[in-house]
């Protein structure tokens, strides 16, 4: 785990924060295992104004194997896309919001999708904006998960449960979650949680604040922070 920040070199900008969390040598179950998730989560503050940049560059999965698959995860880094005009915050910016209702809209469109799972990907971006809260991946598809067996981010792992790969959260900050397993039999375990805040301290002042952890939740092996 590293959490820094720092003074822009940039123009105009006040405060660069930079959240990075790691796990090695992931093992769940001997059912989804990796050499090495990588999550990182930097935003830069301008001098005036609340709301940041942010990049998520270097967030990787190496050699990813689920159910015994090598897994591709596709990743969108950009899915935030550039800082929004006029300090808009990001819940609230059409562009981003676009880009967050076209991934719910391929995610529904997935073969065999059943419709318990259909119902999850329901996009209401006025909600959205209402609540300030936005939830998205990082992970754009998975490649060689099996037919009908993966939708979005999202993997199903019979005798396991559901995977779900670089959950985003947008709200004031940027919180991710690289790895999420839901098992009936042994509840929610996440791992690789990186968080960088969407919100400088007031006019002039361009501060922030990050926080990173690594983890290897569940049975088998796992070490984080590094």
């Amino acid at each position: 785990m590293h959490v820094a920040g720092t003074r822009s070199t940039k123009t105009g900008y006040g405060v660069v924060t930079l959240a990075t969390a790691v796990i090695s040598g992931l093992n769940i179950d001997g059912m989804v295992i990796a050499d090495l998730a990588f999550a990182q989560v930097s935003t830069e503050h301008p001098l005036i104004g609340h709301v940041p940049s942010v990049t998520f560059l270097g967030t990787r999965f190496e050699n990813l194997r689920i159910a015994g698959r090598e897994i591709e995860a596709v990743f969108d880094l950009g899915i935030c896309g550039q800082r929004p005009e006029g300090d808009k915050p990001y819940v609230k910016d059409p562009a981003f919001l676009g880009r967050v209702a076209k991934q719910y809209e391929q995610a529904r469109e997935v073969p065999g999708l059943s419709e318990s799972v259909r119902g999850q990907y329901h996009w209401d971006s006025s909600a959205a904006a209402q609540t300030g809260k936005v939830e998205c991946s990082l992970v754009s598809s998975v490649g060689n998960a099996g037919s009908g067996s993966s939708y979005g981010h999202i993997v199903e792992v019979p005798g396991l449960g559901t995977v779900s790969l670089g959950e985003l959260t947008v709200t004031r900050a940027f919180n991710l979650t690289m790895l999420r397993v839901d098992s009936p039999g042994r509840g929610e375990l996440r791992g690789v949680h990186a968080m960088s805040n969407g919100h400088g301290g007031g006019p002039g002042s361009g501060s922030g604040s990050g926080s990173g952890s690594g983890s290897g939740s569940g049975s088998g092996s796992g070490s984080g922070g590094r």
